[in-house]
């Protein structure tokens, strides 16, 4: 009971903080084309999507939720013949988002986001197949250019993170962790 008093009090207090404003619209929802890189060992480009929900709480600081969806299939050589690969990537983050708002047209953001990841690899060699899947930790540190259309819409010039995905790895140690660093680049339109 006491969780769903907290929760109605915060919406309230959003709802009045967003109303309170006049020149920035509540609610900023993007979407559009993303492209991962994933560094060493891995050497992987993914490309796929990118759409996130800001609600703008002041003309400065809004709460964020994105979600990522990048996909990549590829084949290695190996002893008893090559091994293809598919490989998806899924990412679920919430965290601040900082907006400078240089001039009413440009916006220039920051953030930093929290939350996890799925990955399901595919591997398949003649006719044997091994799928592996793993939910792990997931962080997104970087920013963005927007630039205002008219209104109702703005075009994400660019939106550059560096995304770190940590799952487990049962190779070393039953609890160890295996870390993956990525860099990120989306691009889309954004709907006030």
């Amino acid at each position: 009971m006491r969780k769903l008093l907290f929760l109605i009090v915060l919406i309230s207090a959003c709802s009045f903080a967003i109303q309170a404003q006049d020149d920035v619209s509540p609610l900023e929802i993007f979407g559009g084309y993303s492209y991962l890189r994933t560094g060493n060992p891995y050497d992987q480009d993914s490309h796929g999507w990118n759409t996130s929900i800001a609600a703008n709480l002041t003309k400065y600081v809004a709460i964020k939720a994105d979600f990522g969806g990048y996909y990549d299939n590829y084949s290695r050589a190996a002893v008893g013949g090559p091994i293809s690969v598919s490989n998806r990537v899924h990412t679920y983050l919430f965290g601040p988002q900082f907006n400078f708002r240089a001039t009413e047209k440009v916006n220039p953001f920051i953030h930093a986001l929290f939350g996890g990841a799925h990955d399901k690899t595919i591997a398949t060699r003649a006719a044997s197949r091994t799928v592996v899947t793993d939910n792990g930790f997931a962080m997104a540190v970087g920013g963005g250019l927007d630039a205002k259309l008219n209104d109702s819409v703005s075009f994400r010039i660019f939106q550059t993170d560096y995304l770190l995905t940590r799952y487990r790895d049962p190779n070393i140690a039953p609890r160890a962790k295996r870390s993956i660093h990525h860099f990120r680049l989306s691009t889309g339109l954004v709907f006030h």
